[in-house]
This record gives C-alpha cells, structure tokens and sequence, in this order.
C-alpha cells in the first residue's frame, strides 16, 4: 500500500496538483503499459474510452482522490484481465510498479562522478 500512495503522489506531482486528473491517470495506465493500442498478451486492450469510463466512475468533482484511487485499479484490473481477482489485482500492481522503480535514484560510484563532486575541488 506504502508504494501505490508512493506512486500516486509521484502522479500527481506531475501536475504541480495533490489528486490524480485524468490526464494524470491516463499516463500511469499507458507508463504501466496496460493502456496501448497493441495487441496484449494476456489481457484486454484498456482503450482511451475504457480508461475514461473508469476514470468517470471513480473521481470525485475532478479528481480521483486517494481513497478511491484502489476502486480505480480494482476497475482497470477486471477490465484489463476480466475479473477482479487478488492474482488479476496483482497483476496490474506489478504492471504499475516495475515502471516506477526509476523513481528511486541510485548514487553512481565512477571515476567521472567522485571527480565533479569532490568538494576539495570547488573553486
């Protein structure tokens, strides 16, 4: 759960806003690749219209806030794989998360990058 509040905030950072918009969740669908035009091995095709209707169902005024954020994934797992199940469930998550993982930065430890970041060197 730690990391779908993760990954919903980094969303709506995007925007400079605090909920989700639909523009917003359309680019978590099609980052996740669970919203493309290509045939999908393994699961439906979520189009635009598909992702709208799921959008539409779940946002409150404007936005899809966090508490309703999960009935939307719930919704996009049945439509993409054809139940609602905790495999189906996990399935999207997974499809959600792996993208995401860039979102934490690694240190590199090079030559290049201890030279332009010893302080000894400033000026």
């Amino acid at each position: 759960m730690a990391n779908l509040k993760k990954i919903y905030e980094e969303y709506c950072k995007v925007g400079a806003k605090t909920d989700m918009t639909s523009s917003m969740w359309k680019k978590l669908l099609g980052d996740g690749g669970l919203s493309t035009k290509q045939k999908v091995k393994g699961g439906n095709v979520l189009d635009g219209a598909e992702v709208d209707m799921i959008y539409t169902r779940c946002k409150t005024g404007n936005v899809i806030k966090f508490e309703n954020f999960e009935k939307a994934l719930h919704q996009a797992a049945k439509a993409r794989y054809g139940a609602d199940t905790p495999e189906t469930y996990s399935r999207l998550i997974s499809a959600l998360i792996l993208p995401n993982l860039k979102l934490v930065t690694h240190p590199q430890h090079d030559d290049v990058t201890n030279r332009l970041t010893d302080v000894a060197n400033y000026t």
